[in-house]
């Protein structure tokens, strides 16, 4: 399994890597819209982790430009996170088509329920 993780800061990173290692998953790190673009297009993915509160381009943005660049990427379950979650993010997160949205810091077993859901494990 292949994720690929969109997320400004290290330490929550290497927490969404630590809770997929046990699942043999292999995951990068990209920092932004253009480190996010030039993976997909040259790697295969099974889902993508995005960080809402990125500091460039925010995660609804992102997620809206992955979905609109290639009919490969509508498929793809992108899971966002946030470090706050209110009623607004949930209604944007609908609004642009984000397929899960969890709390910071990631918890195993919310993370591990959202993969059964798309079937990636």
């Amino acid at each position: 399994m292949k994720a690929l993780i969109v997320e400004d800061d290290k330490m929550s990173f290497l927490i969404a890597q630590a809770l997929l290692s046990h699942f043999d998953c292999v995951s990068t790190l990209a920092i932004n819209l253009d480190e996010t673009l030039k993976h997909l297009e040259s790697h295969h993915v099974d889902f993508i982790i995005l960080d809402l509160g990125l500091p460039d381009v925010d995660g609804f943005e992102i997620s809206k430009i992955i979905r609109s660049h290639s009919e490969r990427y509508k498929k793809i379950p992108i899971i966002a996170i946030s470090g706050t979650i209110t009623q607004i993010t949930r209604d944007k997160a609908k609004e642009y088509n984000l397929d899960s949205l969890l709390l910071k810091p990631l918890k195993k077993d919310l993370l591990d329920k959202e993969l059964e859901k798309f079937h990636l494990v």
